[in-house]
């Protein structure tokens, strides 16, 4: 059933002012990435390559090592981050992988959360993820 996911996808774009949706289009992806433009969502296609994951893997990385990549003890993501192990090519791109061609072992928060860092840098390409509040402090009236 593709049509709940959907529809909660297109309240939280509404709630969060989501402007754009990295999305793998094979198999249903591209009837969904289809109805979410439609929706006024500007998709962007993710292919599951190297290539596709190389700079996000990169920055993803760099958070990771700088502790800036949080999920607040969620169990789910806490479990997908457990499973995720990383593949490197014979380029040194790096990508997400599960820890077996056949895990039944889920990934999916992990790789949304780099297609979702490749949506920030495409949006903004000079921002490196600091947050305002670090760099300005806290202001109050």
């Amino acid at each position: 059933d593709y049509d709940a996911p959907l529809a909660q996808v297109l309240e939280d774009a509404e709630l969060a002012n989501v402007l754009g949706v990295a999305i793998d289009q094979l198999f249903q992806g591209r009837q969904i990435a289809t109805k979410l433009s439609e929706a006024g969502l500007e998709v962007t296609p993710f292919p599951q390559t190297f290539q596709a994951y190389g700079g996000p893997m990169k920055t993803f990385e760099r958070l990771w090592r700088a502790k800036k990549v949080h999920h607040g003890g969620h169990p789910v993501l806490r479990w997908m981050a457990d499973n995720t192990n990383v593949a490197t090519n014979h380029q040194g791109l790096l990508k997400p992988v599960k820890p077996g061609p056949h895990s039944p072992r889920k990934i999916d928060g992990i790789t949304a959360l780099c297609m979702a860092i490749d949506q920030r840098d495409r949006a903004d390409p000079e921002d490196d993820g600091t947050s305002r509040y670090e760099t300005e402090g806290v202001r109050s009236v």
